[in-house]
């Protein structure tokens, strides 16, 4: 199936238009309703990757420690991916690091009742009105769980297992800054899009938002694996400008 290539996903909307504050679910009792075809073997799985700057591993963070610089940058890349998730709710989203999924079944009850308190209002607009304890959260959950313990998000599926996540930390940090990281690296891709395969089937919704690493290259993953079922859509960079300003309400099209 012919697979149109899109490069890098532009904005199409100028203003920031986010759902009410738990509008998808306040306490998640019911999963997601996608506006979408069902998933069949003529449909693609649509891939954007959304790249996202990160805490760093431990073993870097050994070596020295996050700067203040870098802590901000981290919180509006998890900022900005927050509103791409918000303004296009006819998209799945797959997070880098996840090793099961969020739904209604998960016990998150006191991270749900913890975002709650730090987040009263929701999302605020604009990067710049986040206080230190909001960033802090956004830095250490991410985007997409943070917006699901607010009930904003109705699912954050899995882009991994855990014991393959236990394996990879533990050659990084063995072999940091060697050429096996990359190895690692290219694994990790192949397990992230194969448990994307899995949420488009299970979702009934072949629109994914996949969450990951800046450094990770799915375009070149998605060819040398030579899957048909793979589309891949573009990626959106969510690194910040050095004024750290909110991006537009920024809508895809699939």
């Amino acid at each position: 199936m012919a697979c149109p290539r899109t490069g890098s996903t532009e904005a199409i909307s100028s203003g920031l238009a986010l759902p009410a504050f738990g509008a998808v679910s306040e306490m998640k009792e019911a999963e997601a309703s996608p506006k979408t075809e069902l998933f069949g073997p003529k449909l693609p799985i649509n891939i954007t990757h959304v790249m996202q700057m990160h805490n760093r591993p431990a073993i870097s963070k050994n070596g020295y420690p996050e700067s203040p610089e870098e802590a901000e940058a981290i919180a509006s890349s998890q900022y900005r991916i927050t509103q791409i998730i918000l303004n296009n709710p006819n998209y799945i989203v797959v997070s880098e690091g996840a090793y099961e999924d969020l739904n209604s079944q998960s016990p998150t009850l006191m991270k749900d009742i913890i975002a709650q308190t730090i987040f009263p209002k929701g999302i605020p607009d604009q990067f710049l009105e986040l206080t230190n304890s909001q960033k802090d959260f956004l830095k250490e959950n991410g985007a997409a769980n943070t917006l699901y313990y607010l009930g904003e998000l109705s699912h954050v599926y899995r882009s991994t297992d855990a014991d393959s996540e236990k394996r990879d930390a533990k050659l990084i940090e063995e072999n940091f800054a060697n050429i096996l990281s990359a190895a690692v690296g290219e694994s990790r891709e192949t397990r992230a899009l194969n448990w994307a395969k899995s949420a488009a089937e299970k979702s009934k919704n072949n629109n994914v938002l996949l969450i990951y690493g800046s450094s990770h290259d799915f375009e070149d993953r998605i060819i040398k694996l030579n899957d048909k079922t793979f589309c891949y859509k573009g990626d959106y960079n969510t690194e910040v400008d050095d004024d750290f300003k909110a991006v537009p309400g920024t809508v895809l099209t699939p």
